[in-house]
């Protein structure tokens, strides 16, 4: 009966439970899947003293247990690995020089960043794409001119990693690649190039952002919206006022608030046909702000129009504008208004509103 209760047991055991109560031991066994699985499990686990275990394996015959055991050894941070990982990047199976790279990474083995260079150009993309990600998190700015001609690896993962490798590590050389890359034919590639675009904020990038204002994939669309008010243009004002109407408003939001950061008289009435117009309430209070950031009165009736709003926030929004321009015209609307506000927010801000405008005192705290 008790060993048919052990066997029970083990049989509704999941794998992983049954994984984790192996010994160590069970990392020479001569069947490769559970040597595969056993360093999964020490890793995951963070179990150190397995690492004289895996630097053994990084001899096995499989390059599958070579790479995996090379890379939980980069997990478990063993430290005295390093020489047997830089020996492993000249094997002559992928897997194993993917796992070496990989070790190396996670170690922080900066000063070998240059043994990882050349595996930028590797035969196997899954090593290239390996390579990219070491390079990133040895924080080697100077790998970035290597990693730029990824931009154009025949593997699309490969330069969605470039892409975002370059603004990981942002040199301004990259932002004509990356300006090139904008226009790939993988979604996934343009959208990271547009990410690492916004991080460098070249202002060279424009033309290529403002194209990407059109493209299919909303999520483009809006890195790209992102990107340009990074770069605060005035340059991509038309494109952006274009692109205010866009059928996302995740989209909108964005184009709205690079209008704000471009700043310019042009894009007070695109703005005002938002607040008045918009079928969602975080574009209208959005645009409402950014007039009042802008500080034009033109912007004055628009927003006195926009307390009547259904949705509070967008009330909140024009009554903390109409302070911010602090025009006598917005005085009688504002007070209008405190009288029949049951908003606390919006109530708040249109006392300190009226306070800018000189009608009240300054609001209770």
């Amino acid at each position: 009966m008790p060993r048919l209760l052990c066997a029970v047991t083990l049989v509704v055991m999941s794998w992983a439970e049954a994984v984790e109560s192996v010994p160590l031991t069970a990392l020479r066994s001569p069947v490769d899947s559970v040597r595969l699985a056993v360093i999964d499990s020490v890793a995951a686990q963070r179990d150190r003293a397995a690492v004289p275990y895996l630097l053994a394996l990084l001899q096995d015959p499989n390059a599958e247990v070579r790479g995996n055991a090379a890379g939980a050894l980069g997990i478990l941070r063993a430290e005295r690995s390093v020489p047997s990982l830089v020996a492993l990047l000249s094997d002559s199976a992928g897997n194993a020089r993917q796992g070496a790279i990989y070790g190396l990474g996670m170690l922080r083995a900066e000063k070998h960043a240059q043994d990882i260079r050349p595996f930028l150009r590797d035969s196997v993309a899954a090593v290239r794409w390996e390579a990219i990600g070491a390079l990133v998190r040895m924080r080697d700015r100077a790998a970035a001119p290597e990693i730029i001609p990824a931009l154009s690896d025949p593997e699309p993962f490969v330069r969605k990693e470039a892409a975002w490798a370059l603004g990981a590590l942002p040199d301004r050389q990259a932002t004509l690649p990356l300006g090139r890359a904008l226009g790939d034919t993988s979604a996934e590639v343009r959208l990271e190039a547009a990410c690492s675009l916004e991080r460098i904020g070249d202002r060279r990038a424009v033309p290529a952002l403002t194209r990407l204002l059109r493209d299919s994939r909303r999520t483009v669309r809006w890195q790209a919206a992102r990107a340009l008010a990074e770069v605060a243009s005035p340059f991509a004002l038309d494109e952006l006022i274009g692109a205010v109407a866009d059928s996302a408003a995740e989209v909108r939001v964005e184009v709205v608030r690079a209008l704000g950061m471009v700043g310019r008289q042009r894009a007070l009435e695109p703005l005002m046909e938002r607040v008045h117009e918009d079928q969602d309430s975080e574009v209208r209070s959005l645009a409402a702000l950014v007039l009042g950031d802008l500080r034009n009165a033109w912007a004055v009736p628009t927003l006195i129009d926009a307390l009547h709003d259904r949705s509070g926030r967008v009330r909140w929004a024009a009554a903390t504008s109409l302070g911010l321009i602090a025009d006598s015209r917005a005085r009688e609307p504002l007070e209008r208004l405190l009288k029949t506000e049951t908003h606390e927010p919006v109530k708040l801000a249109v006392r300190l509103s009226l306070y800018r405008i000189g009608t009240i005192g300054p609001p209770a705290e």
